[in-house]
């Protein structure tokens, strides 16, 4: 299981408590579950994937600079790297655009 973190979870962004405390649960619900239930081959991963050029960070920061942003995709390529690391498996981007 691939959770989506964010630095807000870590970082106090003031207006962002809800979505802080949100994500700071959700970092530490994974790390409880992947505790309970590896010995069943059960995995989870929390991720932060960085700031990223999407809708919702557009109407979040709508001064950011969008060039300095990561894409979505290349995102999912970092998500599938992380995942084949934890599973010692060999990652591939095939079908992956």
């Amino acid at each position: 299981m691939v959770n989506v973190s964010s630095d807000a979870a870590t970082t106090a962004y003031p207006r962002w408590g809800a979505y802080g405390a949100g994500k700071a649960a959700l970092r530490h619900l994974s790390a409880v579950w992947d505790a309970e239930l590896a010995p069943e081959g059960v995995r989870f991963l929390s991720i932060d994937p960085g700031d990223m050029d999407t809708p919702l960070h557009a109407a979040a920061v709508p001064d950011a600079d969008r060039a300095t942003l990561k894409r979505p995709e290349d995102a999912a390529r970092e998500v599938l790297a992380a995942v084949a690391a934890q599973l010692k498996i060999a990652a591939t981007t095939e079908g992956v655009s």
